[in-house]
């Protein structure tokens, strides 16, 4: 696909059809524009798809950790052995106490894997790798609006002062989350999220539960298990992080290459580099982690899965610096562009700043919904390893692919001024991101029910079922979720980043967040003087429901156009510099034709 063909909108961008000598409006784009459209969305899909594998694959490999490799999972064991709880607490005697809600960890069912804890140990670490890819991401996305529309209008000097400004901003981010896996504060980080008392650790229940136990003394048992287990992950999760952080700055490379390459429309090379890391992690992970086919040698555990994460970044990192040394692509700065000048500074940091707090508030959201899952019970952090797993490996590709192609088919047109086509381009996206979200509700409604297991077989029953229920839940609201995320990207396109901010991440602070705060904490099942009797699956349901209350002032910002409109100040552009693999004489051609017509225009 050259750029071209993108440019040269106005051969297909007809809103209507004549038809017997009657024009009638057409809902659907043409053949041409859905050809463009899907194969930059595709490929960014594709690309996001590998990306967030590499990070998430490490769950799956730690799952089949040995006994070993978890240090105190063998006193777990032999203190829930010594319990009596696997021979006694049967679903009958469960319910005859009055204790239902833990039915499902009957007999066997109480018995953890390492792997569960290792899963635990990862997914909890990863939440500030999530807050700090968030900050990355909202910066370079941000100031990517900048990039879009510096690209679309041929200034490529400004954009090479976007690119250098992305790598100051993440440098600064992804050391502070560097440090922090240094010294002895890195468990209270991954505590927030596992949230272990170590006061209750140190004075077990000495109870032997038979037919004739309590509820107390079951309660208190089943609650100093959950607590240990908490305490295992944590320890686990440290070990993890203090590893994987050292490769955090490395961010400033490949996230600030791959969005680059995205808003000036390669995202080929973005695809490639990501199978590379992809690759190279998996690889990693099976002779680090828990190889089985290795004579006396059983791998690292958690560590060796930081160690095959590290490496791979680090070779992603050489590919994509040898791709921009021998590819003199015009986002790649020289040493005078460091040099900001200040209304560049100003103007770019005055709409990329609120996204990069909105995208960080948004972030902490998640986290802040994980720890409370987590305070319900370590199944429901398990279920949730499970549910963000999919999340990220399949439905939150589709946002970022749909916002490569909101960055490229609006934000390239803003740029240029082109409103009827930004708005044309906008209007069919939308329509093509409800469509392509209803395939995934039908797909994922039938696999929510078979991933979950198969990825994560060392589970208990109670962590798979949550698991299976909250991936169809989130997949029967997906073409809700998609449709916000998609006026989320339009707004954030056109530099209407306080309404963006206002549908985003303060709706989720002022509604969902207080309210699965209400519904967990005064929970009877781990609070007795809680008031609220309810599952953690019809919890997680209650929550996505909101997006469907957000639809409307999504929709609401979305028809009233205050989006259509350019951010960058210059209304005349002349294409300087322009390289050979990007631009022939043809597209040439036709942009200087569109700068004719609105010289025209404005005289």
């Amino acid at each position: 696909m050259s750029v071209s063909e993108v440019n040269n909108l106005e051969d297909f961008n007809t809103n209507n059809v004549k038809k017997k000598n009657k024009v009638k409006r057409r809902f659907f784009a043409t053949g041409k524009w859905y050809k463009i459209a899907l194969t930059l969305i595709l490929w960014s899909v594709l690309q996001e798809i590998l990306m967030a594998s590499t990070d998430l694959i490490d769950n799956v490999f730690v799952n089949h950790l040995y006994e070993h490799q978890v240090e105190g999972f063998q006193d777990l064991i032999d203190y829930i052995k010594g319990t009596g709880w696997t021979q006694n607490m049967t679903t009958e005697k469960l319910n005859s106490v009055g204790l239902q809600s833990l039915a499902g960890y009957a007999l066997d069912g109480i018995n953890y894997t390492p792997g569960q804890i290792g899963v635990n140990a990862v997914s909890a670490s990863n939440q500030l790798y999530i807050i700090m890819f968030a900050m990355v991401s909202g910066f370079c996305y941000g100031s990517g609006i900048f990039s879009a529309q510096y690209f679309g209008a041929g200034e490529y000097q400004k954009l090479k002062h976007i690119t250098c400004l992305k790598m100051y901003l993440t440098l600064f981010i992804t050391l502070i989350f560097a440090i922090i896996g240094i010294g002895g504060i890195t468990k209270y980080f991954i505590g927030f999220t596992t949230h272990p008392d170590y006061q209750k650790d140190a004075l077990p229940p000495k109870t032997k539960l038979n037919e004739t136990s309590s509820s107390q003394e079951i309660k208190e048992v089943f609650e100093y298990i959950q607590n240990k287990v908490a305490i295992l992950a944590t320890k686990q999760g440290d070990k993890y992080y203090k590893i994987v952080s050292l490769s955090y700055p490395l961010l400033v490379i490949n996230q600030v290459a791959t969005t680059a390459l995205r808003e000036t429309r390669r995202p080929f090379y973005s695809f490639f580099m990501s199978s590379i890391s992809l690759v190279a992690n998996a690889l990693c992970n099976v002779f680090l982690t828990a190889p089985t086919f290795i004579p006396n040698f059983t791998g690292y555990g958690v560590v060796g899965a930081a160690l095959g994460t590290v490496s791979s970044r680090i070779l992603q990192s050489i590919f994509i610096l040898v791709l921009l040394g021998i590819k003199k692509f015009e986002f790649i700065p020289s040493i005078k562009h460091f040099k900001i000048p200040k209304y560049i500074l100003r103007i770019s940091l005055i709409k990329s700043l609120p996204i990069l707090l909105n995208e960080t508030l948004f972030a902490l959201a998640q986290v802040v919904q994980v720890k409370l899952r987590a305070q319900y019970s370590a199944d429901s952090l398990s279920a949730n390893a499970m549910y963000e797993t999919m999340l990220m490996a399949f439905f939150s590709p589709m946002y970022h692919g749909l916002n490569a192609g909101i960055s490229t088919l609006v934000g390239n047109e803003l740029g240029a001024q082109n409103f009827k086509k930004a708005k044309y381009n906008a209007k069919h996206l939308m329509r093509l991101s409800f469509m392509i979200a209803c395939g995934f509700l039908v797909i994922f409604a039938g696999l929510s029910w078979v991933i979950p297991k198969l990825i994560f077989p060392n589970t208990t029953p109670e962590g798979i079922k949550i698991g299976e229920w909250m991936v169809f839940i989130y997949s029967m609201t997906y073409p809700v979720i998609l449709m916000n995320t998609c006026v989320y990207s339009i707004l954030r396109a056109g530099g209407n980043v306080v309404r963006a901010f206002l549908m985003d991440s303060a709706f989720n602070w002022v509604f969902q967040i207080p309210v699965l705060f209400i519904l967990i904490h005064y929970n009877l099942f781990n609070n007795p003087n809680g008031f609220i009797n309810l599952n953690i699956i019809y919890i997680h349901l209650i929550v996505c429901m909101f997006e469907v209350f957000k639809l409307v002032p999504s929709m609401i910002f979305y028809f009233r156009g205050k989006w259509l409109t350019s951010i960058i100040d210059e209304t005349k552009f002349k294409h300087k510099n322009v390289p050979k693999d990007l631009i022939n004489k043809e597209s040439i051609n036709i942009e200087n034709k569109e700068l004719n017509n609105n010289k025209k225009i404005e005289k």
